[in-house]
């Protein structure tokens, strides 16, 4: 029989488990070596010296693995091209303990960075990740034959696929037997979607789709002009933060369980810089009323928590906020600086009734 050559998204990973202690220490030893060396030019040599490093850790039969355990960490987006440099929130993954949080910033670097087909001596930026979320997105769900189409793709002109453009193309995929021939690779990345990835879980006809957190009416015209899969990890951060300091999730002032909690912006969305947009402390979890009064200047909070209200305030309504405060669990360092932020340029001591 004739060997079939064909091209499409391949991923092989020398270390699988983002939690193991060699996924972490190899990435680690990576990151120092970037930190410690000159590397805006890319170097054979340095390269090398790169490779003995990483031998030394973990010793392999041959060099052959050890550049396939660094050229992992630039197909999954943790490093950049010819290792210039590595994603902002690389050190941040490095440093968390708790799994589910760790998984969560694993799930955005892929979803910003992850290239396939990067290797040290090979730059690429075409990010397949991110475009088969925003397929999902588009498309709603996807199952294995849609995945293995969409893993035949040339994605270079394209952020996305169509319902249409899927069908058709799935249609040609089963037609040339494409999944039966990969299905090892068409199901490892389904389980990565399905195992690693943070807000992707399996509908019940087994497809693959995206968990989104109850969103009110705002919440959904604003997913529209911002990224809805940074939004929606956003504010599972926020959501995470409140079941681990209150074992459920509610209202960070009124500490009441809503059926719908806002993530709302300190700092607005608009003024933020790109590493605040989607930083959760540059948010609180509020019910609807506060999240207007918040939003538009009403009310703010001092570094201790305490409620500030805008003196025009109807005297009811502050009489029923006097007591509401921010806990001081909410208040670590970076928060207090976006608080003092908003006190500043969004809060309106002066604000006043239109009606």
């Amino acid at each position: 029989m004739s060997q079939i050559y064909e091209t499409y998204w391949k991923l092989t990973l020398e270390y699988s488990d983002f939690a193991s202690k060699n996924f972490n220490e190899c990435l680690k030893i990576i990151v120092d070596f970037i930190d410690t060396h000159d590397m805006s030019e890319y170097s054979k040599y340095l390269y090398e010296d790169l490779q003995k490093e990483v031998f030394k850790f973990n010793p392999k039969r041959n060099y052959a693995s050890v550049r396939k355990s660094i050229n992992q960490f630039l197909k999954l987006g943790f490093i950049n091209n010819f290792l210039h440099s590595y994603h902002p929130k690389t050190k941040d993954f490095l440093r968390e303990t708790d799994v589910e949080i760790k998984k969560r910033i694993y799930s955005e670097i892929l979803y910003d960075n992850a290239s396939f087909g990067r290797s040290v001596t090979e730059p690429c930026d075409v990010k397949e990740i991110n475009f088969l979320i925003k397929t999902m997105q588009v498309c709603k769900s996807i199952n294995k034959d849609n995945l293995s189409a969409i893993m035949m793709q040339n994605i270079n002109q394209k952020a996305y696929l169509k319902q249409n453009e899927l069908d058709s193309i799935t249609e040609l995929a089963i037609k040339r037997g494409f999944i039966n021939r990969k299905y090892n690779q068409v199901n490892y990345l389904f389980n990565i979607c399905k195992n690693i990835l943070t807000g992707i879980y399996i509908d019940s006809k087994h497809r693959l789709t995206l968990e989104k957190p109850e969103f009110s009416d705002s919440e959904k015209d604003i997913s529209k002009t911002r990224d809805a899969y940074k939004q929606t990890l956003y504010k599972y951060d926020l959501y995470n933060e409140s079941k681990k300091l209150n074992n459920e999730i509610i209202c960070f002032v009124e500490n009441i369980k809503y059926p719908v909690l806002i993530a709302s912006h300190i700092k607005p969305f608009i003024k933020c810089k790109e590493q605040e947009q989607f930083d959760s402390n540059n948010g609180l979890l509020l019910s609807k009323n506060l999240d207007y009064l918040f939003d538009n200047g009403w009310i703010s909070f001092k570094n201790n928590g305490e409620i500030l209200c805008a003196k025009n305030m109807d005297l009811k309504l502050q009489k029923y906020l006097s007591d509401k405060t921010l806990d001081a669990k909410y208040l670590n360092a970076r928060r207090i600086k976006y608080l003092e932020y908003h006190r500043k340029y969004v809060f309106d001591d002066d604000k006043s009734y239109k009606f």
